[in-house]
């Protein structure tokens, strides 16, 4: 699939597995030993047809934080105002793809009255 569609399609899909992982990242924040996973989005090669990939990453363990925010150890590192910060992003890129979607859609159906 090419062009404004594909384009859009795999916006959904990045965002599709963005909102996965921070639910599985929530349903865990109590989990002790958990790791959050984060997904990293880039683009996809244009002569490929373009879009966004995703790739879904765990963070590591290996940052220590000092002082009053530091996590008890064997405490998940879930951070929940960032998990809903991530949920909001993605609904907000998920209105934009539907956007997207919906002008194409739109663009096409008057091209379909032109050419009737």
């Amino acid at each position: 699939m090419t062009g404004v569609l594909g384009i859009a399609t795999s916006a959904l899909q990045a965002q599709s597995k963005s909102v996965s992982t921070t639910a599985n990242n929530i349903a865990n924040v109590t989990t002790d030993g958990f790791r959050a996973d984060r997904v990293v989005f880039s683009s996809n090669d244009p002569e490929a047809g373009g879009g966004v990939q995703s790739f879904q990453i765990t963070e590591p363990n290996d940052a220590p934080r000092t002082g009053l925010d530091a996590p008890i150890i064997g405490q998940s590192n879930v951070e929940l105002d960032t998990e809903f910060v991530n949920l909001i992003q993605a609904d907000a890129a998920f209105q934009a793809a539907l956007s997207t979607i919906r002008a194409d859609d739109e663009n096409f159906d008057s091209l379909i009255d032109i050419l009737a």
